[in-house]
């Protein structure tokens, strides 16, 4: 199974990249939210399918939409991680030449993740990249809580720490890879999901 075109669809920013919440109110995408819609589209929904789809995930785990008149924030990593995310491994700098299009990279722990990035390609052991959304705390580019419309080279120096530390902040974080077909499974079971 290819993931080509989950990284295509990582070419262009969610339309729409807004959570809408039980009182109305919005909350902007998130990195896993980005990666979630890109993947949901990936599975054929249109893009507002997708987005409503997100949606619901959202609305499902968000503390003010369960109890009302607390705060509606995005979705939290702790509820993203264990769904998305199971089967991650930890790679290397030196792993990065094995890597797929439409692979979804985390950083920190699969459980909680920091960040979530789409590979778009891989060329050799020096041409590895990606799409994101908010890519700003962790690559230094593009806008908080936006969609970065450049992909980034992650063999170059500045985004390691040590061979296995990624990310501009030292001392950096682990990172790992969710392979294209373990993250589109759980994407297709969380299609079925009763919130």
């Amino acid at each position: 199974m290819s993931g080509q075109n989950l990284s295509t669809l990582s070419k262009t920013a969610p339309n729409p990249w807004l959570n809408r919440h039980s009182d109305n109110s919005t909350t902007e995408y998130t990195c896993h939210t980005a990666a979630m819609h890109w993947g949901y589209m990936d599975l054929g929904l249109t893009e507002a399918e997708a987005n409503a789809k997100v949606d619901r995930f959202v609305r499902a785990t968000c503390p003010g939409c369960i109890n009302n008149g607390a705060f509606h924030f995005s979705l939290p990593a702790m509820r993203y991680g264990p769904i998305f995310c199971q089967g991650a491994q930890r790679i290397t700098r030196n792993d990065l030449v094995n890597l797929h299009p439409g692979d979804v990279l985390i950083t920190g722990h699969y459980t909680v993740p920091n960040h979530s990035m789409i590979v778009r390609q891989v060329r050799r052991a020096d041409h590895v990249t990606v799409r994101g959304f908010n890519n700003f705390g962790t690559l230094g580019t593009g806008q908080l809580l936006r969609y970065d419309p450049t992909s980034h080279n992650i063999t170059k120096d500045k985004y390691w720490n040590a061979n296995d530390m990624f990310g501009i902040n030292a001392p950096g974080v682990p990172l790992l890879v969710v392979p294209y077909a373990t993250y589109s499974q759980a994407l297709r079971m969380s299609l079925n999901m009763r919130y």
